[in-house]
Formats: structure tokens, sequence, C-alpha cells
């Protein structure tokens, strides 16, 4: 039975309520030198997420340790008008915070907490509202200029007339990468940048007149002490980044043929007209993954999207249940607009905006297909997330899986050459390839064929693939054959697996499941009942596995077409289930 496919973006809670019992610290500024201009104190505390999830859907997952490490905070200020909106807020300063985490025992969704710190903040008069945002592991991403004054942000300058939509501008470059967002110079492991996760602040089946906020109102308090005994405002922080790993299901593994490329054997269905053959999965990338990103979430839909909830599927954008329970009620938000959402105003280009692969163009395979406990991250790559409006919900535009595999024909007592030609869709040895050109190539009959040493693996025919000539020399009645090529009208195309070799394009990844976004085949996309049904959000976990394999995939990295999600042409069919980092459970069929 399917589980609901749910968004659980995991989440990082800071500034918690702490009472007399917390350990407070001293966090000085280091980014402002005149102590004297800093009115007012805040307290602050960063806590970490447990695996217990508060529904029975689905279940939250620690993930592994270099995923929570904190190294580093930014606490930035703004300030606004306290009859207007968070949006009108203007950027005032911005302070270092140095942490120091504690594992305690999981209570709710918390499973470690820093100490509680007394820390500067800008005073504002009784008419403002004093806003805070929380940069956890800035990286290279962001960086608190000197004076404590400004930041900037990939390289553009935040200063006093910034907002917080001057947060969520599209990050491309050279420099903003999943990397850019993971590492940190010095540490083995990874170092995740984290901002505010916005929030709503109605959740499941009652969002009439629900609000979706990213910064956090906080109160400064005049003295150090007023700030001790005080509680604590709440900041969710998430992931910038999604999490993907890939695994193969064990009841098509087999133990009989050994793997000759370190890689895992499977079989193929055997409901498939290629039963008895194998195939070796040697490696998998993510491909059509996004070069770009906004660092703090865009909910800027939600009005929309509360709508959708309510006339096709409750829970499907905002959570039923809230982050904190025994706190004020905020719930999770399970769409992003990123920066290359919307085509008619931001211009798509699949080679451009997006990590595409070619034939030309191979990836960097990860060969894991399984973690294990000295390498936990293994079968792990992470991107930045990649939503559309539906309009765009094609598949040149959705991330996805890309196998690279060895395939072995039943026929074969090992892996060798082999040819599929035209639609016929068998699989021909060398030997029976060379007689199906002299059977259905007249001017072929009686020759001698000889398959070039010098011969790619890949496509050949008449439009944008290789020539017939490329991969076959003929000589009848002792002189040679020319203009092979015109013989393709005779055959079509042929498909040449030098050695094996196999690519699988997977299904996109999927986001929300047919329970909240349920299509017919052939049914035309439409916004208010299809938005979600493919995408990466970030900090969400999306896991893929290997369910079956019914034939050889293509022979050669394939061009990424620009067809709709749905259609089913690919090899792999991507289906999503909820476990949670947040989780997402793909069961891929080949």
């Amino acid at each position: 039975m399917k589980i609901r496919s749910k968004f659980f973006a995991m989440v990082l809670a800071s500034l918690l309520m702490a009472g007399c019992q917390d350990e407070i610290q001293d966090s000085e500024n280091s980014g402002k030198t005149d102590i004297s201009v800093l009115d007012g104190y805040v307290k602050v505390a960063i806590n970490m997420p447990s695996t217990v999830g508060t529904r029975a859907a689905g279940t939250y997952d620690n993930g592994i340790a270099d995923e929570y490490q904190v190294n580093e905070a930014i606490i930035v200020f703004f300030a606004g008008d306290k009859v207007g909106t968070e949006a009108e807020a203007y950027f005032t300063k911005a302070y270092n915070l140095n942490l120091n985490m504690n594992v305690n025992t999981a209570v709710g969704q918390i499973t470690s907490t820093s100490d509680a710190y007394i820390m500067e903040a800008p005073v504002v008069t009784d008419d403002k509202q004093l806003y805070a945002l929380a940069i956890i592991n800035p990286n290279s991403v962001v960086k608190l200029e000197a004076d404590g004054e400004s930041l900037t942000v990939g390289g553009a300058e935040i200063d006093a007339s910034s907002r917080l939509g001057d947060f969520r501008v599209k990050l491309s470059g050279d420099n903003i990468s999943a990397a850019a967002f993971t590492d940190a110079v010095g540490l083995t492991g990874k170092s995740f940048t984290m901002t505010n996760a916005p929030l709503s602040d109605k959740g499941g089946q009652s969002l009439l007149g629900a609000n979706a906020t990213t910064l956090v109102p906080v109160t400064v308090y005049e003295t150090r002490e007023e700030a001790a005994i005080a509680p604590s405002a709440q900041i969710y922080v998430e992931r910038v980044v999604a999490k993907v790993s890939a695994t193969v299901n064990a009841s098509i593994k087999v133990s009989d043929v050994a793997a000759q490329d370190g890689g895992v054997v499977v079989k193929v269905d055997g409901d498939s007209q290629y039963a008895g053959d194998h195939v070796e999965l040697t490696g998998w990338t993510l491909n059509v993954a996004n070069r770009s990103t906004r660092l703090v979430r865009d909910v800027s839909g939600f009005d929309t999207w509360i709508g959708y909830d309510a006339v096709f599927f409750p829970e499907r954008f905002v959570e039923g249940s809230p982050i904190k329970l025994d706190g004020g009620k905020k719930y999770r938000i399970n769409w992003a607009v990123d920066g290359n959402y919307d085509s008619s105003s931001e211009s798509y280009d699949a080679y451009t905006d997006f990590i595409t692969y070619t034939a030309t163009d191979a990836p960097s395979w990860t060969v894991a297909w399984s973690a294990t406990d000295a390498d936990p991250k293994a079968n792990v790559a992470y991107c930045l997330e990649n939503t559309f409006a539906v309009g765009d919900m094609d598949r040149d535009k959705t991330t996805s899986l890309l196998v690279k595999a060895v395939y072995r024909r039943a026929a074969d007592a090992e892996v060798k050459d082999f040819f599929v030609v035209g639609s016929t869709g068998a699989s021909l040895s060398a030997e029976d390839f060379k007689k199906y050109l002299q059977a259905n190539i007249a001017e072929l009959s009686g020759a001698d064929i000889d398959i070039l040493s010098t011969a790619a693996g890949g496509y050949y025919n008449k439009a944008g693939g290789k020539m017939l000539n490329q991969l076959i020399s003929a000589t009848k009645d002792g002189a040679a054959v020319e203009d092979l090529d015109q013989y393709f009208d005779n055959i079509g195309v042929i498909k040449y697996y030098k050695d094996g070799t196999t690519y699988y394009y997977a299904s996109p990844i999927r986001h929300f499941g047919d329970v909240e976004t349920g299509w017919d085949d052939g049914e035309p996309y439409e916004e208010a009942k299809h938005l979600g049904r493919y995408g990466v959000v970030r900090n969400t976990w999306y896991q893929l596995t290997v369910n079956k394999i019914s034939r050889p995939g293509e022979p050669e990295i394939p061009d990424t077409p620009n067809i709709p999600d749905d259609q089913q042409e690919a090899y792999i069919n991507v289906q999503v289930n909820i476990l949670s980092w947040a989780v997402r459970q793909n069961n891929v069929d080949l």
C-alpha cells in the first residue's frame, strides 16, 4: 500500500523558550567594534529536530551527523512598522553568533539544543517591530561585512535599503552551487547552509485566512538581565539544499552472476520479452539539476495554493500538525518558488539554467547504491531546489535520475556487444545483426559485413546520429559497397550497445504523490490539481529505489526530451512514498 506523499520540511528550531534553568552564554558581536551603539539585547538558542513525527502517515529521519553540524551563525535583524508586513521591513544590522551544541534526549521534534545566548540587538521605537532572520553556516554564500552594518549575499550587497525580497533573489554563477551550500573550508564533512523556514499560522483543513511568514518578530530588552529572564522568540530554519539517495530493491538482485565493473547485478523482469537477461548497475547521477537558487525559500504563491488545498487535497501545501505542539501553532509549507519558476518572466534554458548531461558531456557517476556504516552518505547527492508552474512541468526542466549500466543478454555467456534495430525491440548479437542487414537490405544480400573496431556505441541513423559507414564496412562480389547511409530507409535507427553499455533515463523526481495530485493517462495538467506533482524542494530527502528493469536502456546518454513529465517513454518510472528528513521514497522501474 502506498504511503501518502507529504513534504515534511526538516527544521532546525532556534530562539526557543528558555527559562531560568538555561545555561546562558554571552555572544560578542564580531562584526561591530563600537559596542556602545548596541542599545538592546535578545536571548537566542539553536535546537535540532528529532526522528519522531506527529502524523501516522510519515516519520522524520535524523539523517547523518554531517547534515546537523553547526559551525557559524548570523542573526540578521529587520525593522518595520508594527502595522506593516514583513515584506516591508528593512535591514538594520547583522551579528555573528558562535554556537555550542549539546546532544539531548529527543523531546518532540527536538534532538539537540544550544546553550541560551544573550546577544546585542538594535533597539527600535515603540511604533516599530524588530524581526530576525537566522543564517546558519553561511559558508561562501553569505558574508558579514566588518562594519556589522551590511552583508553580501552571492556577492550582492545587502544594506539599509534591503528587504526580505533581497534574500530571495535568484542566485546563480560559478560560486552558487549545491557545494556552496554544503561545504566549509577545513571540514571533513558537510556544513549545510540553513535559513528561516516559511511557516503558516494555520494548518491542515482550516486554512481560511491563513498567513505565511518567514521573519520572526523578536523583543529587544534594555538590559542583559531583562533578556536573561524573558522567554525567547522561535525561529525554525531549514537546509537550503535537497537530498537524494539511490538504492536497489533486494528482490531483483542476483548473487550467482559476478559483477564485472563493481556494480550491482540485477535480473530483468520476468514478464518482459528480455527475461533471463541481467543488468549490472554501475553508476547514477542527478540530471537536470538546478544551477540557481534563492537563499531564503520563496512561498509567494501561498495565498493561491491554500485555495487548491481546500478544493483538491487538505494538507497538500500546508501540514496538518504543528511543528511544536507545546508552543505557538506554526505549520510547515510544502512547496516553493525557485528562480526559474515562471518561464514567462524568467527564461529557461536546459543547458544554461540546469546541469544537463549528454553523450558528449557525461557526468562523474556516483557508484554506490547503498550507504554503509563507514560511509553513510556513499549513495547520497545534494541538489538545489527545482520547482515550476505546471506549464513548465517538462522533463528538460525537472530533476531526474540518470543510471549507467552494463547489459548482458541471456544468450551470451559474458557481456558482449549487441544491437537493437528499428522498432523490433529484439536484441541481436553481432552475427545476428549482420544477418539482419543481409536479409533486409537487398544490396547487402550475400555481402561480407564487418563491424568496425573504431565504431562507438550509440545511435546510427540519418537524422542526428552516426552514419552507417561509421559502424560497418561491406564487400560484395569483391567490391566495397558504397554509400551505405542510403539504406537506413530500409531498417530505421540502429542502437549499438558496445560492450553492453546502456543508460536508463528515469522519470523525473515526484514531489507530491497520486493521492495529492492524481493524474489520469492523457489528462492535461491543471495548475490547481497538479501543481507540485513533480519537482525538488529544499530540505527534503528523496529516496529512489530501483524496483524493476524490463529491457535494455539507451546505448548512449540520450538528449533530455521536451515532453510532459508524465509521458511514459522513460525507462525508469518514479513513484514517491514518504519516510522523511523530509524523506520522499521513490520506487523506480527500468
